[in-house]
């Protein structure tokens, strides 16, 4: 068993410029070095004008990953929130160069509210639900492609 004041002390690995780099630093450096997004397919179309103005692509890459419309991806906005689904419906650029994907969301049943009032009950931690509901967000959110099925209500 460890002393109480040796687990208070950061942890620190390696060595740079004569001092030593604790494991938040280094944290923090993997994340300025991340890859960059980048589309990697023609501009499809442009929408807007000036500041304002955005070009749209089929395909972008992302931390080595390959993304395309109508691919289904988990989006994770930080690490407080569970993660969320979505289908790819656009993949935009600004001006300034940030990269944006439109998505259409699945929900948890119990996140969808009933007509009559209440939520859905979920039957199964896997259980979504498609929903006409689109929003955009920044390619930075997306963690991976996920595989999503659809079965028949009735079964």
């Amino acid at each position: 068993m460890k002393p109480a004041k040796e687990e208070e002390e950061p942890k620190e690995k390696e060595e740079k410029k004569g001092r030593k780099v604790s494991e938040d630093e280094k944290e923090v450096e993997e994340e300025l070095q991340q890859e960059v997004a980048k589309p990697i397919s023609e501009p499809t179309r442009f929408f807007g004008k000036g500041s304002g103005r955005r070009s749209h692509y089929e395909v972008f890459e992302f931390d080595s990953n390959r993304y395309e419309l109508e691919d289904p991806i988990l989006l994770t906005p930080n690490k407080e929130h569970k993660s969320y689904v979505a289908i790819i419906k656009d993949i935009t650029q600004t001006n300034d160069g940030s990269m944006m994907v439109i998505g259409q969301w699945f929900y948890r049943p119990e996140e969808a509210k009933r007509k009559g009032g209440g939520n859905w009950q979920s039957r199964n931690t896997r259980e979504l639900l498609y929903n006409f509901h689109r929003d955009e967000v920044p390619v930075e959110f997306v963690m991976h492609k996920c595989v999503v099925h659809f079965v028949p209500i009735h079964k």
